[in-house]
């Protein structure tokens, strides 16, 4: 899987809010179309962690930064 970063920075807890929500939105309906499509397990696995792990960042109620 290519492997790509962005860096960005948020000045405001009202957008801090709006991107915790878009990447957990983001995060949740993935995995659900993700159940729907025959995939390579392995790919499936690969999207579903880093995606975890956006969403975990983002959140950190959910254990993240």
């Amino acid at each position: 899987m290519t492997r790509h970063e962005a860096t960005f920075e948020i000045d405001s807890k009202t957008d801090a809010h709006a991107v915790r929500i878009l990447l957990v939105q983001s995060h949740d309906g993935l995995r659900e179309q993700l159940r729907e499509v025959d995939l390579d397990s392995t790919l499936e696995r690969d999207v579903l962690r880093d995606l975890g792990n956006l969403r975990s960042a983002a959140n950190p109620r959910l254990g993240g930064g």
